[in-house]
């Protein structure tokens, strides 16, 4: 899916999320993308306990080539609008690094 691709309101979404700068997926603990629209916000994460366990998804998967697919479910979005993402990294240390995502904001069509 591109930049560019219609998403819908009220259905599954499965899309890759590209990070343009911030971090290697393998140095990460966590990540977690926030979606905002007014007073609607809808946050996905996935987590490991140590560097190299397996990633406990909620909302977002990481494929064997560090693919991040960003997954809405129907139930997530129920306005038409544009979302804002966010995106937060957590390495092993602990540390908080806002990443750029594209998109960096989703169109939701009715």
């Amino acid at each position: 899916m591109t930049c560019t691709d219609k998403v819908f309101v009220e259905s599954y979404t499965a899309f890759p999320l590209t990070i343009t700068s911030g971090f290697a997926v393998a140095d990460i603990l966590g990540l977690e993308v926030v979606l905002t629209y007014d007073d609607q916000t809808i946050t996905k994460s996935i987590a490991r306990a140590t560097l190299g366990s397996a990633w406990v998804p909620a909302g977002i998967t990481i494929d064997g080539s560090d693919n991040i697919l960003l997954l809405i479910d129907e139930v997530d979005i129920t306005v038409s609008a544009t979302y804002k993402l966010t995106v937060t990294a957590t390495d092993s240390l602990g540390n908080e690094s806002r990443v750029n995502p594209c998109p960096d904001e989703i169109t939701f069509y009715p």
